[in-house]
């Protein structure tokens, strides 16, 4: 890989939990903006907070959570257009401490068919379109650069890098998949912020003494489950505590692809 990759994963909105081994960042985690632009700090979700993958064999799941999931992904306009999220990514020490320089707001749009998105991250800004990544850095003239083969084939694979707790650039499509698979479960509903939501709940276990298991509990919204919150925990085989993580969707919305929404995409 070469500096401008290894940026872009470092900058990416959809960030590896931190109580977890290294996850593929930047290019995992890709993790839209409105026409409408509010002023707000931005800082690039890691691979952005990752990725756009479509629902699995939706005609073939049973039950009102997944027609809910369907039905959210109709109202958004289907899964073409571009989709922004705004998400503030809090990791936790062991002890609960909050991680050093956590706490951070990161923003993503992106779009597929071909894939483009750009990111925000502070000052840093990288988009990426045609095997070409675009940067500028607190304010001074945006350079860009051509990708090689093997840096560009990694960012366009990102949408191979969502998981259980890698939510991807596209949260509300991970979830109805990992809901078809049987890695969620539907665990009832509580409130958050007096907003009625419901629970999705998964884990996994530790593979070894080393490496921790973890507990995955999204929060979403009752009626159309767009995602508002991911919560983990991770804990080794010897029942210790090894971090934990929360990351709260601020915003997601998917924006008609119009020539005016296609420059979110870009850096200018």
């Amino acid at each position: 890989m070469n500096d401008v990759t290894d940026r872009l994963r470092a900058a990416n909105p959809v960030k590896e939990e931190p109580a977890l081994p290294p996850v593929e960042p930047l290019l995992a985690r890709l993790d839209d903006a409105p026409a409408r632009r509010r002023p707000r700090r931005l800082l690039v979700p890691a691979l952005v907070l990752s990725l756009l993958v479509a629902i699995v064999a939706v005609s073939e799941l049973r039950g009102p959570d997944v027609d809910v999931v369907a039905e959210a992904r109709a109202a958004l306009g289907g899964p073409d257009g571009i989709v922004h999220v705004i998400a503030r990514e809090e990791r936790f020490n062991p002890d609960g401490t909050l991680v050093d320089r956590s706490g951070t707001t990161s923003e993503i749009w992106s779009a597929r068919d071909p894939l483009r998105f750009h990111v925000r991250d502070g000052g840093f800004e990288a988009a990426y379109a045609d095997g070409v990544v675009t940067t500028r850095e607190d304010g001074k003239p945006a350079s860009s650069t051509r990708l090689d083969v093997a840096a560009r084939r990694a960012t366009e694979d990102i949408d191979n890098n969502t998981g259980l707790t890698q939510p991807g650039r596209d949260p509300l499509p991970v979830i109805g998949r990992l809901l078809a698979e049987g890695k969620l479960e539907p665990a009832g509903t509580t409130e958050l912020d007096g907003r009625k939501v419901q629970r999705l709940v998964g884990s996994e276990p530790a593979p070894d003494a080393m490496t921790p298991g973890v507990e995955v509990e999204y929060l979403v919204d009752a009626s159309t489950y767009l995602p508002l919150r991911l919560s983990t925990k991770a804990t080794l085989q010897d029942g210790r505590p090894a971090g934990s993580s929360k990351r709260t969707f601020l915003e997601y919305e998917r924006l008609p692809l119009t020539p005016a929404n296609e420059r979110l995409l870009v850096v200018e």
